[in-house]
């Protein structure tokens, strides 16, 4: 049963499983059936329970596209669809936003301070800007987001105060930071040891990215663990 086309398969389910059910289906939906499948599922009569499904396949949609070139032509496919749906059209908006900055393209300050909730929160949770991280420290809509972009500033200003450190190891590869940091502390000295542990010869790269580090090669000998099992 696919639910989408009237209301006798609606109302043999109630709410909760339409909702379960709409996820499923739009977690699967290929590209070219995307915009029909939102089409469909909007005119459920139950418009708040539609929207919340629709709302989270934006946002995992969106977070997955938001560096790929193919993001604002689906952004303008879906707010043509939820043109006359507030909450969905802004948070489209919102997302655009995110690409625009995320990009480099221009944005407006005002944009930023004046943004939900849910915007200022995500701006701070993915975005890198000095400038965006500066605007919401001082004149974000919560204290949490003040205090969560004071801390990523702290955080980055602290990475830029390090000096460069190159890791020299057999072989080129993120090393993930688990299999060479046996705690959070003296984050640098453990990382040091456990790399010469390893066979490596030099300390760790400054900048930790996504849960990795990057190092640098000077050969294509693999890097071996104490099992004789490749780190990387």
């Amino acid at each position: 049963m696919n639910g989408l086309n009237g209301a006798d398969d609606r109302s043999a389910e109630d709410e909760h499983q339409r909702f379960a059910r709409y996820l499923h289906e739009l977690a699967a939906v290929r590209d070219e059936d995307e915009a029909d499948l939102v089409t469909r599922i909007l005119r459920d009569s139950d418009t708040t329970m539609a929207q919340s499904a629709i709302v989270r396949h934006l946002d995992r949609h969106a977070a997955q596209l938001l560096t790929d070139e193919g993001f604002t032509a689906w952004a303008r496919a879906m707010a043509e669809i939820s043109a006359e749906r507030e909450f969905l059209a802004r948070r489209l908006r919102e997302w655009t936003l995110l690409r625009s900055i995320t990009a480099g393209e221009p944005w407006g300050s005002e944009e930023v301070t004046t943004g939900s909730d849910w915007f200022q929160r995500k701006a701070v949770e993915t975005l890198s800007s000095p400038a965006v991280l500066t605007l919401l420290a001082e004149a974000g809509r919560t204290r949490r987001v003040r205090a969560d972009a004071s801390r990523r500033l702290r955080q980055r200003h602290h990475r830029d105060s390090l000096d460069p450190q190159v890791l020299t190891i057999p072989h080129y590869e993120d090393i993930r930071l688990a299999e060479l940091m046996p705690s959070s502390r003296d984050f640098f000295d453990h990382t040091m040891q456990r790399v010469r542990e390893l066979g490596g010869t030099a300390t760790a790269h400054a900048e930790e990215h996504q849960g990795a580090l990057k190092v640098f090669v000077e050969s294509h000998a693999p890097l071996l663990g104490p099992d004789n099992s490749s780190v990387c």
